[in-house]
């Protein structure tokens, strides 16, 4: 009997022994808790290898503040200029004219949204976020034409139209870490936005005798619209 219990003793010693290896040796080989690193570089695939913005077409950046929180700034601009001079000449009626076009434009947006990670440190991470936009546009378009044949005439047409626009921006996604310090986003969103323009236009036309008829519209409208944005793939490159 008691050569028994001895045994049973030594059994269960032995048992615990390697239960408590197996636990060490297990934890040795677990791979060490995710944390995000702090600074991220986003880009967009619109097609095969082709980059574009994220958030923004110039700068589309994150900053994590820890692995649940993060702060995403997207920043867009555009700026276009154009000035053309067309002669033309129809001699069934000895009608010249001069056509001059000068336009130029740019615009501007800023968006910065919060992202919250529910469960960061699983493979594929879920995150949603909200934040707001903010864009500016402004065009300038003035056009000349002069009319020669038995009399001259000129005739100008100046028209410049703002726009602002505010709107709440709100995204769901995923991002899945392929490569350390790289992952991919697959994303989807909305924006609320409210908009304002204004639009002046002039036209002022100068006939043989020196008259000058003068003819002016202002114009302002308000509306708000809700925009699904396009399910987007990124890139993301953490720093």
């Amino acid at each position: 009997m008691g050569s028994c219990r001895f045994t049973l003793c030594v059994v269960a010693v032995l048992f615990l022994l390697s239960q408590s290896v197996f636990a060490q040796s297990k934890a040795q080989t677990a791979k060490p808790p995710f944390h995000f690193k702090r600074y991220a570089i986003q880009y967009s695939i619109i097609d095969f290898l082709k980059f574009s913005g994220y958030e923004g077409s110039m700068l589309s950046a994150k900053y994590h503040f820890n692995d649940h929180s993060a702060l995403r700034i997207g920043i867009s601009a555009n700026v276009g200029i154009d000035n053309r001079n067309t002669d033309s000449h129809k001699s069934l009626d000895s009608l010249s004219t001069n056509n001059t076009i000068n336009e130029h434009a740019y615009s501007w947006t800023l968006s910065i949204p919060y992202l919250y990670y529910f469960h960061p440190q699983k493979a594929i991470k879920f995150y949603a976020g909200i934040g707001p936009r903010i864009s500016y546009a402004y065009s300038y378009l003035k056009s000349k034409r002069k009319y020669w044949n038995c009399y001259t005439s000129n005739e100008s047409n100046i028209r410049k139209s703002t726009n602002y626009k505010l709107g709440l921006r709100t995204l769901a996604g995923v991002e899945w870490f392929f490569y350390s310090g790289m992952s991919l986003n697959l994303e989807y969103g909305a924006i609320l936005q409210y908009s304002y323009n204004k639009d002046h236009q002039t036209n002022e036309k100068t006939i043989y005798n020196g008259e000058v008829q003068t003819q002016q519209n202002k114009s302002k409208y308000t509306n708000w619209s809700l925009s699904p944005k396009t399910i987007y793939l990124g890139l993301s490159i953490y720093l």
